[in-house]
């Protein structure tokens, strides 16, 4: 096994190493734990930095919904799963090399096809050519929706995409919480979760005809952003754009960075 990293990866999910190798989550609240390094493990302390679990993991994410990911250290891959508060392991999840956090009472975890190497740091993303399959759990770690997706985002606003279901691997969209595909986007080459009411993908119209694929398309289509309802939101595309924060999202139309608000109102200063 390599040397021990955490992975934030998720928008609202970034963390800062600081002090004494503390990573803190500008969004955890008080009371949680902090994962933090030694001696290329990892383990966790608390709000006044006291050691509530011994450093004795190669992989950790920080806590979310009271459960926090962790992976096994050398000879113990058993260990591997979800820990609470108190450091107990109430999810173990032996087969499962990688987990996002618990968002909105799920977290997705993947496990290994065995065709491949594990990577030291695996990220999931909605991108064609990860390594496995997916599934959500529920905080029992029961598969929730019995069914397996090739990629998938955390639940955010309800709704989380996914890619790869029913037997077409480029098939993809929004489900919501009961699993029922909601909103299909089969050219969506890669998006975002929903947040105040919006999510940005890019997409890209392929040529079916001509066996154009997602895996064979240098140059991805334009961003846009879409409401609830799967519909391009302000009728507009942009060369790049973020998720939205407080009312506004950062955009480009290929030079410089703007805003758009809700209305679809573009502006260059955010107020």
């Amino acid at each position: 096994m390599g040397t021990a990293t955490a992975c934030m990866y998720e928008q609202g999910n970034y963390g800062v190493l600081g002090a004494n190798n503390i990573l803190y989550n500008e969004n955890e609240e008080w009371g949680t734990l902090y994962p933090f390094i030694e001696n290329g493990l990892w383990g966790f302390r608390d709000n006044y930095g006291e050691v509530i679990v011994e450093p004795q993991y190669l992989y950790v994410r920080s806590f979310s919904e009271g459960l926090a990911f962790v992976r096994g250290v050398e000879g113990k891959e058993y260990q591997t799963g979800f820990v609470d508060l108190t450091g107990q392991l109430i999810i173990p999840l032996p087969t499962i090399f990688y987990a996002t956090n618990f968002s909105e009472g799920f977290a997705i975890i993947r496990e290994w096809d065995g065709n491949q190497d594990i990577p030291e740091e695996p990220e999931m993303s909605v991108e064609i050519g990860s390594i496995g399959h997916v599934i959500f759990i529920d905080r029992m770690g029961n598969d929730v929706f019995g069914q397996k997706f090739h990629s998938a985002l955390p639940f955010s606003d309800g709704l989380a995409l996914v890619r790869g279901f029913d037997d077409s691997e480029y098939q993809a969209g929004f489900i919501n919480t009961t699993g029922e595909l909601v909103i299909s986007l089969p050219n969506v080459i890669q998006g975002g979760s929903f947040f105040e009411g919006f999510a940005h993908l890019i997409v890209r119209e392929w040529d079916w005809a001509n066996n154009e694929t997602p895996m064979s398309v240098s140059l991805p289509g334009p961003f846009i952003f879409i409401d609830k309802t799967g519909q391009n939101a302000f009728d507009m595309e942009f060369g790049s754009a973020d998720r939205f924060r407080d009312g506004f999202a950062r955009v480009s139309f290929g030079i410089g960075m703007q805003y758009i608000d809700r209305y679809g109102n573009i502006t260059d200063m955010r107020p």
